[in-house]
């Protein structure tokens, strides 16, 4: 009888404490083999099959895993969006200081009119669209008499006010 006690007893114990035991690891080796396989596809079915509809600690456990995992994708989303956001806004913003560089380096400042650098970049060009017959060429040279004078007596300011009105009139 003993031995028999003994026997069931084993079994019992075995059926209630060390088949419960393997069970929940095997359940915690085949999610953790989930986890490892895991891969954003569509995100709502990707993240849903990291939640187990378990009540046990397992259970718990994938649904904090799944929670984790979608705010870190929201999170790395939002990153995402705005380093696309601050890497627009920084080329915008050097294709204006650009722009704005360019046009300091190629005109009079107070007249808005193309200096000296930017006719000699753009004379060749020029040149060559009039000797292929695209376009035709004509030069004016404009010198204001007695300018110096005006300069002298009235100021320099009034001085560039003439060179202002003159460019704004040849513009």
């Amino acid at each position: 009888g003993l031995a028999v006690g003994l026997g069931v007893g084993l079994i019992a114990s075995t059926v209630l404490l060390v088949n419960p035991h393997r069970k929940r690891q095997n359940d915690t080796t085949e999610y953790i083999k989930r986890l490892r396989g895991f891969r954003i596809t569509d995100r709502q079915e990707s993240f849903e099959s990291l939640c187990l509809e378990r009540a046990d600690s397992l259970g718990q456990l994938s649904t904090q895993v799944h929670r984790l995992t979608t705010e870190a994708f929201t999170f790395a989303a939002e990153a995402s969006r705005l380093r696309r956001t601050i890497d627009s806004t920084i080329e915008t913003g050097v294709a204006r200081a650009t722009a704005h560089l360019d046009r300091m380096a190629h005109s009079d400042q107070m007249t808005g009119l193309y200096n000296r650098r930017a006719l000699d970049e753009m004379l060749p060009e020029i040149m060559g669209a009039c000797a292929s017959g695209e376009t035709d060429l004509a030069c004016v040279y404009v010198d204001i008499d007695h300018f110096k004078e005006t300069n002298d007596t009235l100021g320099h300011d009034e001085g560039d006010r003439v060179l202002v009105h003159l460019a704004a009139v040849l513009k």
